[in-house]
């Protein structure tokens, strides 16, 4: 009698976790906080929803590795659905020298936005400066784009503010260190 309490309760141990997978993957597919195809942050991990099952969640990596969270984890941690709304605001903080013109800099950074067609227009537009630190001068953009060009929408932005402080003779600011010798 003591050997056969003892498997059972080795046996309920060892599915303790199993069940709390199980009531977890309930929770998930009743109330679903994601679905297959959406873009979460969860566990440590961040990935697109591959599959969900009673027991784990599939996540593809943008780098493709595949990760295998346990649902009873998944169920009672925060997620973020990236993927949730059509529309992202993507926010950039951009730096130019002390010297540079306050007007200048943020006619150039707002000319970038305008031209740019992943943009939305109509949602508002934010280009301020907001600080003068020890050595540069910091503005803060902030724009809406659709979910599915917001990669390529953070990537040209920074690239056409690169080429057009080029341009307009606005530089960005670098550390530098005075050393004496003694």
């Amino acid at each position: 009698m003591a050997l056969l309490a003892s498997v059972g309760i080795g046996v309920g141990l060892a599915l303790k976790g199993n069940f709390s997978d199980i009531a977890g993957g309930i929770q998930i597919l009743l109330t679903k906080p994601f679905k297959k195809g959406d873009f979460i942050t969860a566990c440590g991990s961040e990935g697109v929803v591959q599959r969900i099952t009673f027991l784990c969640t599939l996540l593809y990596t943008a780098d493709n590795r595949k990760v295998i969270i346990p649902n009873g984890k998944l169920s009672t941690s925060v997620v973020t659905t990236v993927t949730a709304n059509p529309e992202r605001r993507a926010d950039f903080v951009f730096f130019a020298e002390k010297n540079s013109s306050i007007d200048k800099v943020k006619d150039v950074l707002l000319d970038v936005v305008n031209s740019h067609p992943s943009v939305l227009k109509d949602r508002g537009i934010f280009v301020r400066f907001s600080k003068e630190t020890e050595s540069a001068l910091e503005f803060i953009v902030r724009v809406w784009t659709l979910k599915e060009n917001f990669r390529d929408l953070s990537a040209d932005i920074q690239e056409e503010v690169k080429k057009s402080f080029d341009r307009e003779g606005i530089n960005f600011p670098y550390q530098s260190y005075d050393v004496k010798i003694k």
